[in-house]
């Protein structure tokens, strides 16, 4: 099997609920998916982006069966599309809170998404323009790729 040279990226919480047809960003999530199969790109999902996603829809008085099933529709479109998840290292919080510290106006979950992309070096793809303002890591709109 020959080599496919494609650009990583790491996409976050905006990607998943772009997953909805429903969603704002849903065209843009499909033009990253269909740029994922075609093997253009290589997409990644930061593993902080689930953990974000679990407290948005708890935050909005969603039941645990709810959440639950929601997860599943999630983890089933990364599967079918084989997208694969990184999985939350202590690096990736470390440098969270080394971000967050020189950014204070990151959130928790932004900060946490922005270190698993400094210590990846992968490229961060997001609708939200907090990234544009970190120095260390490379970003890139989402409806820009």
């Amino acid at each position: 099997m020959g080599t496919r040279t494609s650009k990583e990226i790491l996409v976050e919480t905006d990607f998943l609920f772009g997953l909805n047809p429903e969603d704002k960003l849903h065209s843009y999530v499909k033009k990253i998916i269909n740029k994922h199969n075609k093997g253009e790109i290589s997409c990644r999902l930061a593993g902080t982006a689930l953990m974000e996603f679990r407290a948005v829809l708890y935050s909005h008085g969603l039941t645990s069966d709810k959440v639950y099933e929601a997860l599943l529709i999630i983890i089933n479109a990364l599967n079918e599309n084989n997208i694969s998840i990184i999985p939350v290292r202590p690096e990736h919080i470390m440098a969270a809170d080394l971000l967050r510290t020189k950014y204070s106006s990151l959130t928790y979950y932004d900060a946490l998404h922005a270190g698993v992309a400094y210590e990846e070096g992968i490229l961060l793809v997001s609708y939200d323009d907090i990234y544009a303002k970190i120095r260390e890591i490379n970003f890139l709109k989402m409806n820009e790729l």
